[in-house]
């Protein structure tokens, strides 16, 4: 079974790499929560709210938004994106070339600011997929997750028992309409994941070749990659007491590393069997057709 597999080489290719994977996860972390923290600094020294205080359940009421608050959180979150995308594609290049048998140094982890070439191709590349994935995200959970926003909001209106049974039934409609619209999302996405790992491994690559490249390689395997996701389930579950992270992680990295591996290569595969066919030698002895022959003869 190819999972199976792939989790297994997964493992062989950590073997002797552990301590280097999980170096890499705890760099990560440590600038992640180190942004977390330098705006909690921020907002407790000027006096500002929390974000959950301002989007409480209880309603959006215009002198509870800060407005102040609102910018800084816009701006910590754009800063993070600018140093934790290109971070991420440096532990994703790590990951790759493993699994080719290279252990490299931690180091190049940060290899995607090089240069301002690669840094802003890298913002860019990550710009393009995040966009991508918010409007489908959009699109497929809006209309669910807006129907279930009615239902509650008109449930606490109403007081006849058929506004609250019309009420319970928009909430739970929305709620079924929001789960299928949050799998198929999870599914539609696993287009892009080749692109990160087609860009580590030939930066010069055009953008817009490595996502169309990605969305012709997943191409019949994006269920396949929905339930090798899934499979990782019970691992997800154990990350709530934090400690498995230190496995989990670097374990899912490099299978998910593996198996685009497996993608890229068995896509290259089939491009070169077609070309060959497409290129396959034409009899000499068949006859030649002049379209002008037609011609003649119709007239």
């Amino acid at each position: 079974m190819l999972r199976r597999k792939i989790k297994t080489d997964a493992k062989t290719a950590l073997c002797n790499n552990w301590g280097k994977a999980i170096c890499i996860m705890l760099v990560f972390l440590a600038v992640w929560v180190l942004f977390a923290l330098l705006e909690s600094v921020i907002s407790v020294a000027l006096g500002l709210q929390s974000f959950q205080q301002m989007f409480a359940l209880e309603g959006l009421p215009p002198e509870h938004l800060n407005t102040t608050q609102m910018l800084l959180s816009v701006a910590m979150l754009v800063l993070s994106f600018l140093v934790l995308a290109p971070l991420t594609t440096g532990m994703i290049q790590w990951y790759y070339r493993l699994t080719e048998g290279e252990s490299e140094e931690i180091s190049t982890i940060f290899s995607m600011f090089s240069t301002a070439k690669i840094y802003f191709k890298t913002l860019w590349l990550h710009l393009n997929l995040t966009v991508r994935v918010l409007c489908w995200t959009v699109l497929l959970t809006g209309p669910g997750a807006l129907i279930s926003w009615w239902g509650l909001r008109t449930l606490g209106r109403v007081t006849n028992d058929m506004g609250k049974a019309l009420a319970v039934t928009g909430m739970f409609s929305g709620l079924v309409l929001l789960v299928l619209g949050i799998i198929f999302l999870l599914i539609l996405s696993t287009k892009y994941l080749l692109a990160l790992f087609l860009y580590v491994e030939s930066p010069d690559v055009k953008i817009s070749a490595a996502i169309r490249a990605s969305r012709h390689y997943t191409r019949g395997h994006r269920l396949e990659l929905f339930a090798f996701f899934v499979s990782f389930l019970p691992w997800y579950l154990l990350c709530i007491i934090l400690v498995p992270l230190l496995y989990v992680v670097p374990y899912l990295s490099c299978s998910m590393a593996l198996y685009s591996r497996y993608l890229i290569q068995l896509g290259r595969n089939r491009e070169m069997e077609a070309t060959k066919a497409y290129e396959a030698p034409i009899y000499t002895e068949a006859p030649v057709v002049d379209v002008h022959d037609f011609d003649e003869e119709n007239e």
